[in-house]
């Protein structure tokens, strides 16, 4: 039995791949390792980000998934708010941690969800939930509502195709203050290196781990399940909103900066995250994006109509 021991401190982190820094020595564990883990949950910075909350709780539930033994402890102040928001969105009671929450637990409808897990049976009743938040929050451009209702189902189903896993994790939320939106799609699955060098009669066999990411968000590259459409027109989205798109998969990464995408070898995550930052002051027509025929603003307004009993006739 081998052991290995990972520090968490977020009081160093300001990006997703330095917290990938630190837990990919861990996913080296296999049944009956240990692995200790420290998490130091404080930090220097105005927030404690959800995103970054879900990739500890995906990696754990992964490792637990495997036989691995979890041992460590968390350093928390009860007292801090942040720390009290950490509760909130559920990431002691995702790891199995006893927290004692001694504040008044309000709902957080029409501004995050918490950190979830999905399958077949429950994901589109959280496409919804998330949908549902943000169009309730008001004030945010309908079309950049309608792409983004079309990207987060694209991007969830995906994780449920391709991962070769059952489950998937997701959370967002909405900052009318800084106005954007924070969401992260994740998966501890097969990554998208394997899975699109893999399926039967693929002609990308023989690609590199960073052309994988390179080719992940061109138009109808796919491993053979979907259409190949729906992270090249969330990449599209992202470059015309001026927002942020994290593709992490395996050893690389890709990244947008400014309008250009860029593939940064990095250290090890198992599966796939997408995280992206949404401007909800820069409107995004789909017509930039998808066909113009398509029937997204239909699909979205049937489903504004299910939500909330709007007729749709009044649109």
């Amino acid at each position: 039995m081998a052991k290995y021991v990972i520090d968490i401190d977020f009081r160093k982190y300001t990006s997703h791949p330095q917290l990938v820094d630190d837990i990919s020595p861990a996913f080296v564990a296999t049944q009956g390792d240990e692995v200790e883990i420290t998490i130091h949950l404080i930090t220097y910075y105005r927030f404690l980000y959800s995103d970054f909350l879900l990739l500890v709780v995906a990696a754990i539930q992964q490792l637990k998934a495997k036989g691995v033994q979890i041992t460590g402890r968390v350093y928390a102040d009860s007292n801090d708010d942040k720390v009290k928001y950490a509760s909130r969105v559920n990431f002691f009671q995702q790891l199995g941690l006893d927290f004692p929450e001694d504040f008044v637990r309000y709902s957080g409808t029409g501004k995050f969800t918490e950190i979830s897990s999905f399958d077949k049976d429950s994901i589109y009743a959280l496409q919804d939930e998330l949908t549902a938040i943000l169009h309730k929050s008001g004030g945010i451009n309908v079309e950049l509502l309608q792409m983004l209702y079309w990207c987060l189902n694209e991007i969830m189903d995906n994780v449920l195709i391709h991962s070769k896993l059952p489950t998937g994790w997701v959370s967002g939320q909405f900052f009318p203050k800084q106005k954007e939106i924070r969401m992260i799609i994740c998966d501890t699955g097969t990554g998208i290196h394997n899975a699109l060098t893999t399926y039967p009669g693929t002609k990308y066999a023989n690609i590199t781990e960073q052309e994988a990411l390179n080719l992940c968000i061109q138009n109808r590259v796919t491993s053979g399940a979907g259409m190949g459409f729906g992270l090249f027109a969330s990449s599209e989205f992202i470059k015309e909103n001026a927002g942020e798109l994290l593709i992490y998969s395996g050893n690389h990464y890709l990244e947008n900066k400014e309008k250009e995408f860029i593939v940064t070898k990095g250290n090890f995550w198992h599966g796939t995250f997408v995280f992206l930052r949404i401007n909800t002051d820069i409107p995004v027509d789909y017509k930039q994006i998808l066909p113009a025929h398509h029937s997204l603003p239909d699909d979205y307004q049937e489903f504004i109509a299910k939500m909330f009993g709007i007729d749709e006739n009044l649109w």
